[in-house]
Parts: structure tokens; C-alpha cells; sequence
């Protein structure tokens, strides 16, 4: 199914992402000599100027009193309501955009799912959810990227019918925190669910406190040897971390498995060992899916960094107006995706707004998402 009309069919769902290189690399600077860019909404700002507002505000968290006051200091006619209009604008602008990246990645291999409590400032609180997707090796433009696309979704509440509306038809992988209405998603079909090592970690942790046992120490140092493996793999193509974590990890994980069967024979079956032991063994399918699948992750710690980071932003992000969620989904969504992606948001955001403001309504597109434009205008990518 095209992506625009994917799209236009589930509209009502919110998608968005935001912010910050996770690859430590540096990012190639801005050019200094911006070249004057088309007025964006017919507000008198260039496209550059409110790419640089979005990137201050939702990437660096300043509030819309600090850029106004930025903007009065260098001499320029900057209120708070201009600067939210602007926005507002920019957003608007930019929803095709972001819807057409969540559409995409519905129809990747693997999605990563999990979401937070986000506190409105003027009260009450709303519920952000974050779903990461990878898809397979691809070649574009004569070389072999992995895209990734990031979206969110922002709610009244924690409701498992929202994550369920979201993934409707998805047939890939999903990974997600367990007890919160994922599970559901995956036993009416036709996705599976992955398991998390992490979530496996936490429990074995709290299990050591209370009944210590070598296998719990076993268990902590395996999960130890798969993280190592990760960051070996960390900027490798999908087949790559496919033979490292067979080479690395799968016999690792082969040899818990056995020390596992070994500790049932000596551990009672009702003691809390004892059904941790049956608990992880039963869930050994769903935990060693990332072994031949080198876009699924043996962890979630990821998108749960991502939302630990964007909720300790300025809450008015979130609620600064009744709309405010909604832009914000869709910009963080757009630079999310850029940082997954190794492209540099700001110059990204610019181009985007040039073309979108002049293209009157017309369908986008997919040479406008991320990882496509990142091919076509190398001078983008952060190395």
C-alpha cells in the first residue's frame, strides 16, 4: 500500500519523535553563508530561521520566554505569540511528513514499543508512547543502509487500546515491556512479540537480593556478554550482527539455557527461583528471536531512553496549548527519525519546509524521508 494513502487511512493516530545523535559521532555544521531560504506560511520567517526555533525548542528543551528573549537581544521582533505561531505552522506543515514516516514504519520488520507518564504543567497528565521501527538492509543510491523510522503517540491515559489501534496489521516483531496490553497485540495475530533481556535482568536482580543462587549470577553474566556483543555491533549492516551474534552470543545463550534446566533439578518448582527458572525458560523462544533477526534488539533500553529524555523537557511542550501535543509528536517525530538515521534534523527540517511550503497541498513523496534524502545530500549525514 502506498504510504500517503496507509496514511490517510488511520490519520486519526498520532506519530512523532525528536531529537539527538545516539552514534557520539560529530555532526557536520551548518553551512555559515545560509542561503535565503522561501518564507515559511507567509510569516516572514525563512525555512532556515524556523528550523533553527524548532531544533531550540523541541532538541534543546528552551522554552518559548528564552527564545523570545534570544531573538529581543539580537534585535529582532520576536514575541512568544509569534514564535508559537510559528511553530504551529511549521507543524502543520510538517504532519504529511511525519505521518508518511510512520506509515513506512508500519510495514518494517521490527517495532520497538513502550511509553511513559508526561505531566502537564497547568495539571493532570497524558501518556506518550513511542514505537521504533527497523527494517532490512536495503541498498540505496550504491550503498546498503538500514532505515529506522520513530514516531509517537501521546493519550489521556495508559489504555492497552491505543498501542492495539496503533499496531493493527502489523506482521513483523514486536518488542515490548510486558503487562500493559502489548501481549495482546501479538496472540490475536498476525505479529509475534520478542522478548527483552533487560526486563529478564530486573527480575533477576530483585530474585538475587532475596534468594541468591550462581545460576542468577550465570544469568547477569550472560546478559553482560550479549550487551558487549550489541555495542561490537552497534554500526554494523543487519547481516553482519546476525553472524556476530551467532559466532558471540548464541553460544552463550545456548549454555544459560542448559545451566537453567540444571538448576530446576535442584531448586524447588514453588520457590520464587523456581519459577523464575520455568517463567524465563518458557519465554526462551520470544528471547532468542533477536539471534537470526539483526533488526530486532535483545533489549528495549533504547526507546525507553528515548522517553526518559524527551519527558524531562519543559512540560509545556506537551500542553502549552490544546494542540500542543499533537505538534509536538509530529516534530519530535521528524527529529527522532533524522538522529536514528544519522541526519543532521536542522538542515533536514530546513529543506523540508522549503519544498512543503510550495508544494500546495500535493501528495509527498518518499524521496523526502530521512534516510532517502540523507542518500541524496550527503553533506547531511552525521558521521
Amino acid at each position: 500500500m502506498n504510504p500517503i494513502e496507509h496514511t490517510n487511512n488511520r490519520r486519526e493516530i498520532i506519530g512523532s519523535a525528536g531529537a539527538v545523535s545516539r552514534d557520539g559521532g560529530n555532526a557536520v555544521a551548518a553551512p555559515a553563508d545560509r542561503a535565503v531560504s522561501p518564507r515559511v506560511a507567509g510569516a516572514g520567517k525563512s525555512a532556515a530561521s524556523v528550523a533553527d526555533m524548532i531544533i531550540a525548542r523541541y532538541g534543546a528543551g528552551r522554552s518559548l520566554h528564552d527564545l523570545a528573549r534570544s531573538a529581543s537581544a539580537t534585535g529582532q521582533s520576536a514575541r512568544r505569540q509569534e514564535i508559537s505561531l510559528q511553530i504551529r505552522k511549521a507543524a502543520e506543515l510538517l504532519f504529511p511528513l511525519a505521518q508518511m514516516i510512520r506509515a513506512f514504519g508500519l510495514n518494517l520488520k521490527v517495532i520497538a514499543a513502550s511509553n511513559i507518564s508526561i505531566t502537564a504543567k497547568v495539571g493532570g497528565g497524558r501518556r506518550l508512547w513511542a514505537y521504533a521501527a527497523t527494517g532490512d538492509d536495503m541498498m540505496l543510491g550504491g550503498q546498503v543502509i538500514t532505515p529506522r523510522a520513530i514516531w509517537f503517540q501521546v493519550t489521556p491515559d495508559r489504555i492497552g487500546g491505543y498501542a492495539r489501534k496503533e499496531l493493527f496489521g502489523f506482521q513483523g516483531a514486536l518488542m515490548a515491556p510486558p503487562g500493559i496490553g502489548y501481549e495482546t497485540i501479538c496472540r490475536a495475530g498476525p505479529c509475534i512479540c520478542a522478548g527483552c533481556w533487560h526486563h529478564i535482568a530486573t527480575q533477576a536482580r530483585e530474585l538475587e537480593l532475596i534468594a541468591p543462587h550462581p545460576v542468577i549470577e550465570r544469568l547477569l553474566r550472560t546478559i553482560e556478554t550479549l550487551r558487549l556483543t550489541e555495542r561490537d555491533a552497534a554500526k554494523a549492516s543487519n547481516a553482519e550482527r546476525v553472524h556476530l551474534r551467532q559466532t558471540r552470543s548464541a553460544p552463550a545463550v545456548m549454555d544459560l539455557k542448559s545451566a537453567f534446566v540444571a538448576a530446576q533439578e535442584t531448586v524447588h518448582s514453588r520457590s520464587a527461583l523456581g519459577r523464575f527458572l520455568s517463567d524465563t525458560l518458557d519465554q526462551w523462544p520470544a528471547l532468542t528471536l533477536f539471534l537470526d533477526n539483526g533488526a530486532l534488539l535483545p533489549e528495549n533500553g533504547a526507546v525507553e531512553q528515548i522517553l526518559e529524555r524527551l519527558s524531562w523537557r519543559d512540560r509545556w511542550i506537551f500542553s502549552w496549548h490544546p494542540n500542543a501535543h499533537l505538534w509536538s509528536a509530529t516534530i519530535y517525530t521528524i527529529l527522532e527519525t533524522c538522529a536514528a538515521n544519522s541526519i543532521d534534523g536542522r538542515l533536514y527540517l530546513t529543506a523540508q519546509l522549503e519544498i512543503l511550503h510550495g508544494n500546495n497541498g500535493q501528495e509527498i513523496g518518499q524521496e523526502m524521508l530521512p534516510w532517502q534524502f540523507g542518500v541524496n545530500n550527503k553533506s547531511t549525514i552525521m558521521r
